[in-house]
């Protein structure tokens, strides 16, 4: 799934990464399963803080779309 942050926008770049990846499983583009990229490489691709990746993650997970895999990352 390709993500983008958009400078211009309003809206915090944590709450854009957040429904962004919210919309994907809501759309299906990401399943029951599918692992989400590791934060450090998001916040690279995105040149982006590492915290701002992984805050928008804790929220995906504090909301039951995610669940953390200790030593094996993010999973839908």
């Amino acid at each position: 799934m390709d993500l983008f942050i958009d400078p211009a926008s309003d809206r915090g770049l944590s709450a854009q990464l957040y429904q962004q990846i919210r919309d994907g499983i809501a759309a299906g583009r990401l399943r029951p399963g599918d692992q989400l990229l590791p934060s450090r490489h998001v916040a690279q691709q995105l040149g982006l803080s590492r915290h701002t990746v992984t805050t928008a993650y804790g929220r995906l997970a504090a909301e039951g779309f995610t669940q953390g895999r200790a030593g094996g990352g993010s999973v839908v």
